[in-house]
């Protein structure tokens, strides 16, 4: 039978309502398992970041993922997906060049006109250690969501705006000089 959802907050709520021990996300380096999560652990992740989003005011706004490749980046993006925030994923900055990574960040954040920006611990230790002369932390503040406590145990129920940009797409060509913003509509079902 063939189910119909209006959001994918929609589609995540049934999953977890129906299957939440089935595995629904494996991350692999290579041929080697990373991390696994089952949709209980998904949701839960994604409404801790969401908690957290709706605490901060952050409907309408704008934020930088920086992640790496993995679990986490998929929470954050979820949360922001389920509490109508425009999330704007970036490639997490290169450890060996600060100095020409994070000055893209900064670009894109400015360009995409980012509230604030979701990452985790280890990204931003990183970054606050490149300086205040590559990043304004108190103009466009970081939330490291990995260290984030449970909050709410939901995702929201405020109506999802269709008619709002959904994220913001940079492309790597882009991302150097950001002129353009590639929009997605809101993610609708």
């Amino acid at each position: 039978m063939s189910e119909s959802y209006l959001t994918l907050r929609d589609l995540l709520n049934d999953r977890v309502r129906q299957s939440e021990k089935d595995l629904c996300y494996t991350f692999l380096a290579g041929f080697e398992v990373r991390n696994q999560w089952d949709y209980s652990v998904l949701y839960r992740e994604a409404a801790k970041v969401g908690a957290h989003l709706r605490k901060i005011g952050s409907i309408g706004k704008r934020a930088l993922l920086v992640y790496p490749q993995g679990p986490d980046f998929m929470a954050a993006f979820l949360a922001c997906l389920s509490r109508n925030v425009v999330a704007v994923p970036v490639p997490a900055p290169e450890t060996w060049n600060l100095l020409r990574t994070m000055p893209r960040l900064r670009a894109v954040a400015e360009d995409a006109d980012a509230a604030f920006v979701l990452t985790t611990r280890k990204i931003f230790n990183m970054a606050s250690a490149s300086g205040s002369s590559l990043w304004d932390f108190e103009g466009t503040p970081w939330v490291v969501t990995d260290e984030l406590e449970e909050g709410d145990n939901d995702l929201g129920a405020e109506p999802i705006d269709a008619t709002a940009p959904a994220y913001f797409q940079y492309t790597s060509g882009s991302t150097s000089r950001p002129l353009k913003k590639s929009l997605a509509s809101g993610i609708v079902m």
